[in-house]
C-alpha cells in the first residue's frame, strides 16, 4: 500500500496513528500525499501519539498551504488549489494570533514565508497572497502590526498597500487614524 492509500484507510479507521509516520510523511514531495495528510491531522490529531505538537503541525499546515499557493493543484478529494488554500490561510493566520504569545515564531514563520513565496511567485501567485491572503487578514486591524515590516521593503510594499487598500474598502471601518495608532507614527 502506498503512502496515499495508506492515509486514505486512517481516515477510515480509528486506529491511533504513529506521530514518527505522520512526520515522515510531512516530508512528502506528493501534493495529493500532503493534502491527505492534512485532512487525516484536522480530522483525527486526537489519534496521532505521542502529540505532534503545535510547532510541527504548524510548520507542516504552512507548507501545504503554500504549496498549494504555489502549485495550484487540481482541487479534488483532499486537495486545496491555490485560492482555496488563500482563503483558508486567514482564519488559520487569526487562530494563531489569538493563541499569541505562543505563537509569535510561528506568526513570524508565517509572514516571512509569504514574503518569500511573493517575491518568487508569478503574478498569479503574488495576486493569491493580496486579494484572498492579506486582504482577508487585515481586515482583523489589530493583525495588520504584524505585516508592518513588508511596508518598508520596496517588492513588498504594493501588496500590504493594495490588500490594506481593499480590506479597508470592504469593511469601511478601519479608519487611518486607527491604523495609524496601531502602526505608530507616520503615514500607513
Amino acid at each position: 500500500m502506498d503512502t496515499y492509500e495508506e492515509i486514505l484507510a486512517l481516515l477510515k479507521s480509528d486506529e491511533e496513528i504513529s506521530r514518527s509516520h505522520a512526520v515522515e510523511w510531512m516530508k512528502s514531495g506528493d501534493i495529493k500525499v500532503l493534502g491527505a495528510l492534512y485532512t487525516l491531522i484536522d480530522r483525527a490529531y486526537y489519534r496521532i501519539k505521542p502529540d505532534l505538537g503545535m510547532e510541527t503541525t504548524c510548520d507542516f499546515i504552512l507548507n501545504y498551504y503554500t504549496r498549494c499557493i504555489v502549485e495550484n493543484p487540481l482541487t479534488g478529494d483532499y486537495l486545496y488549489g491555490r485560492y482555496e488554500a488563500g482563503l483558508v490561510m486567514p482564519a488559520w493566520i487569526k487562530h494563531l494570533w489569538n493563541k499569541r504569545p505562543q505563537t509569535e515564531k510561528i506568526l513570524g514563520k508565517v509572514r516571512d514565508t509569504l514574503a518569500e513565496v511573493y517575491l518568487c511567485g508569478d503574478q498569479d501567485i503574488r495576486e493569491c497572497i493580496m486579494y484572498a491572503v492579506l486582504e482577508h487578514v487585515f481586515a482583523d486591524k489589530d493583525i495588520v502590526v504584524l505585516f508592518k515590516n513588508w511596508k518598508k521593503k520596496l517588492h513588498l510594499r504594493e501588496a500590504y498597500d493594495t490588500a490594506l487598500e481593499y480590506a479597508k474598502k470592504e469593511l469601511q471601518e478601519i479608519p487611518d487614524s486607527a491604523l495609524q495608532n496601531i502602526l505608530g507614527k507616520g503615514k500607513v
